[in-house]
């Protein structure tokens, strides 16, 4: 069953499947078109989203179903039969990831290294497909990652949590957390691992193939990596910038004068920037794709949140025009009464983490916003000790609302023991995942001083 949601105006509403004003979106396409990958398919449906391949694209349609073209020799564009339900796509270089409302993640497109044996999960919040790796950001903030783990770039950091967004380039893979820092990991020949000291305040990220691209909430973009193409070169004057997206050599600013582009232009790819009403973009190999709209332009979009259980979360849009009338969504399905420019979740549990997103719509369309995601960090509960042999403190804890704890998170926790409950000293030994808890074992004195126990995640 799922969760129940407070609107602005304190009403108890839950979810339904309830159908949205149409959108008049539309896909653009420019740059290379060597296998058809920027001619739009006649009678392509409305779009929400796109994501531009190497020599392929997908967009994601409205009613949650996806649709690709472009070469196809390699399933690149072999969307499964019957596919629904999608709430978000990526595209790496040779595959497609897609996001079903329900948490769980499927895929398309060619296999080389695993890149498509995809873990069985049904809690993810979002996905990322670099070349040869994949990730998924689960909902309480960890990441986890398959295929290809050459260069570390499946090494997720030890520690790393509350993550909010990620996404993958050629051979790294980057993070956002709630904090509003960037981690990244894998591959650094060209820089493209070393974030810049003290960026900070980020809302959205962005990565290429050896470059990143960071969005402050102040509007402005941070760019580091390959600049051989200048790619990195942000331009002068660039701000109010609301989304971002990064191709192999090039990348895409959505901003209130519409988009900006820079880097390689080798194949006109940068044409993108001509287009004044886009609501989504994406960079490929080398071409670029954005979805135009006639609706409401959105000038502040909802950001994604990392909170502890029973936490009020508030998410919020700007946009403008007259008339204006919201739907919020959460993994694409709609929110009954939730119909202001805020949406505001009391009591958050560990099944509200998704993705949200809302429709502004008016007499002149409708205009998707971008999803904000939300990850419910669950606070840890230590079971009763046992004594081992006599000599041996055997603690255990685990998610304290009963869900299991992710083995790719037990670097974040470290155990701790106090004699007074005031001063306390790190335990510096092994924990072990379990079944899903995690346990640590420590020598035992009987006649030693009582001692306490505790769990911290960082």
């Amino acid at each position: 069953m799922r969760p129940r949601i407070l609107a602005p105006i304190g009403l108890s509403l839950s979810l339904l499947a309830a159908s949205l004003a149409p959108l008049n979106a539309a896909v653009v396409a420019f740059g290379s078109n060597g296998q058809g990958q920027s001619v739009i398919p006649a009678g392509l449906g409305a779009a929400i989203a796109v994501s531009a391949g190497r020599d392929f694209s997908v967009a994601l349609l409205g009613d949650g179903a996806v649709a690709a073209w472009g070469y196809a020799g390699d399933g690149r564009t072999s969307v499964p039969d019957g596919l629904s339900g999608v709430s978000a796509i990526d595209a790496g270089a040779y595959h497609t990831l897609c996001l079903l409302n329900d948490g769980s993640v499927t895929g398309f497109g060619s296999n080389p290294s695993g890149v498509l044996s995809i873990p069985a999960v049904d809690n993810a919040i979002a996905i990322a497909a670099g070349d040869f790796h994949s990730l998924a950001l689960l909902g309480n903030g960890s990441v986890i990652g398959w295929g290809f783990p050459g260069d570390g770039r499946l090494l997720v950091p030890s520690g790393l949590a509350g993550v909010i967004a990620i996404d993958a380039g050629r051979d790294h893979s980057l993070a956002l957390q709630s904090d509003g820092t960037v981690v990244a990991w894998g591959k650094n020949d060209k820089g493209q691992c070393n974030v810049p000291a003290g960026l900070s305040g980020v809302v959205a990220i962005a990565a290429g193939g050896y470059h990143n691209l960071a969005l402050k909430e102040d509007g402005s973009v941070v760019a580091w990596g390959d600049n051989d193409s200048e790619q990195c070169s942000v331009p002068g004057g660039l701000s109010g910038v609301s989304a971002i997206a990064a191709g192999e050599y090039h990348s895409l600013a959505l901003g209130s004068s519409g988009v900006s582009a820079w880097g390689d232009n080798s194949a006109g790819q940068l044409g993108v920037a001509s287009v004044g009403n886009a609501t989504a973009i994406s960079g490929g190999g080398i071409h670029s794709l954005a979805v135009t709209s006639s609706g409401p332009a959105i000038a502040a979009q909802p950001q994604g949140q990392t909170v502890i259980p029973s936490s009020t979360v508030t998410f919020s849009v700007v946009a403008s025009g007259s008339g204006l009338a919201y739907q919020w969504l959460v993994n694409g399905v709609a929110i009954e009464g939730a119909n202001g420019d805020t949406l505001v979740i009391e009591g958050a549990g560990t099944e509200h983490a998704g993705a949200y997103s809302v429709v502004v719509s008016n007499a002149s369309g409708s205009t998707h916003s971008q999803s904000a995601l939300l990850a419910i960090r669950s606070l840890q509960r230590i079971a009763s000790p046992e004594i081992v042999n006599g000599n041996t403190l055997r603690l255990r804890f685990g998610d304290s609302l009963g869900g299991s704890v992710a083995y790719s998170t037990v670097a974040r926790f470290t155990a701790q023991v106090s004699t007074d409950l005031l001063t306390w000293a790190d335990l510096d030994l092994p924990l072990t995942w379990i079944d899903g808890s995690v346990q640590l074992e420590t020598p035992f004195n009987s006649d030693a001083p009582a001692q306490f126990y505790r769990v911290v995640e960082r």
